[in-house]
Order: structure tokens, then sequence, then C-alpha cells
């Protein structure tokens, strides 16, 4: 109807939709369920909160609590569900840790 995005690889779904996962069986874009629905290059992991298929190097987020400050990336975007360091106060929204710390990128 029109509503799906075709596809005949991942590279042809984008990630605004959440669904940037071609399923070579149906031809449609959809969101990934698991690392087994990433198959295409080195995207082999799967944010599970965005249903997007990623290369491993970025840790997977819902929340800043999911996101340790080990790398400096304590901050949980929650427009593509990985963790960043926060560059700005708007950008720390969880709880009470509303200042971000531009030196380490630590909300």
């Amino acid at each position: 109807d029109g509503t799906e995005t075709a596809c005949n690889a991942n590279s042809a779904c984008t990630a605004v939709n959440g669904k940037n996962t071609c399923d070579t069986t149906t031809n449609f874009c959809v969101a990934c369920t698991s690392n087994a629905g990433c198959t295409e290059g080195s995207n082999t992991t799967c944010n599970t909160f965005s249903g997007a298929c990623h290369d491993g190097t970025e840790t997977a987020c819902n929340a800043n609590s999911a996101c340790t400050a080990v790398n400096g990336k304590n901050t949980c975007d929650t427009t593509t569900n990985f963790c960043v360091a926060c560059t700005s106060n708007a950008g720390c929204t969880e709880g009470s840790n509303t200042t971000c710390n531009t030196f380490s990128g630590a909300c």
C-alpha cells in the first residue's frame, strides 16, 4: 500500500523510521530484532532499541543509565539510541544530571 519502503539491501533503508534493515525475503525495510537480522558488511550488530544494524563499535541505549562513562560517552542520544558524549546542557535531560561536563562529555 506504499506505507513500507522497498529495498534490496540495508543501504536502501534509512534509519529515520527505525527500520534500516532490509528483509531479503519480503524486500521491505524492517527493524532488526537480533544480530541474526544484520548480515550486511560490517554492520552485524542489532541496536534493539532503534532497530538499526551497526558495526558494534557504539553502545546501544534507551536511557543515560545504560551508558557508562568509561568511554566518555555516558549520554544516550534518544534519536539514534546510541551512547554519545554530551556537548551542551541541552543533551542532559535525565534525572538531576542536567549539566554537561564538556571536557569529559559526561552529564
